[in-house]
């Protein structure tokens, strides 16, 4: 799950994001949606960045491919 927090005193706060593999959407599970994500990321009609695109790049390349996308998809089906 991808979260946000704040730390620290009045006058000086941390946020950090956490990215979770998968979970490209931050709703704390890899589902369908994910994979539809990833697969537009691919071709270009979306953008992921930060901790998604971290979340997106399931083998830690740098780039978002197909490669991923299968590590996804082997992701899902383990689950359903």
């Amino acid at each position: 799950v991808k979260h946000s927090s704040t730390f620290g005193s009045d006058k000086q706060k941390i946020e950090l994001k956490i990215a979770v593999s998968g979970d490209l959407n931050g709703d704390g599970k890899v589902t369908a949606t994910d994979l539809s994500t990833i697969n537009q990321t691919i071709l270009k009609t979306t953008k992921l960045e930060n901790e998604y695109k971290l979340a997106a790049d399931l083998d830690e390349n740098n780039n978002i491919t197909a490669t991923d996308l299968s590590t996804l998809n082997k992701m899902l089906l383990k689950i359903l």
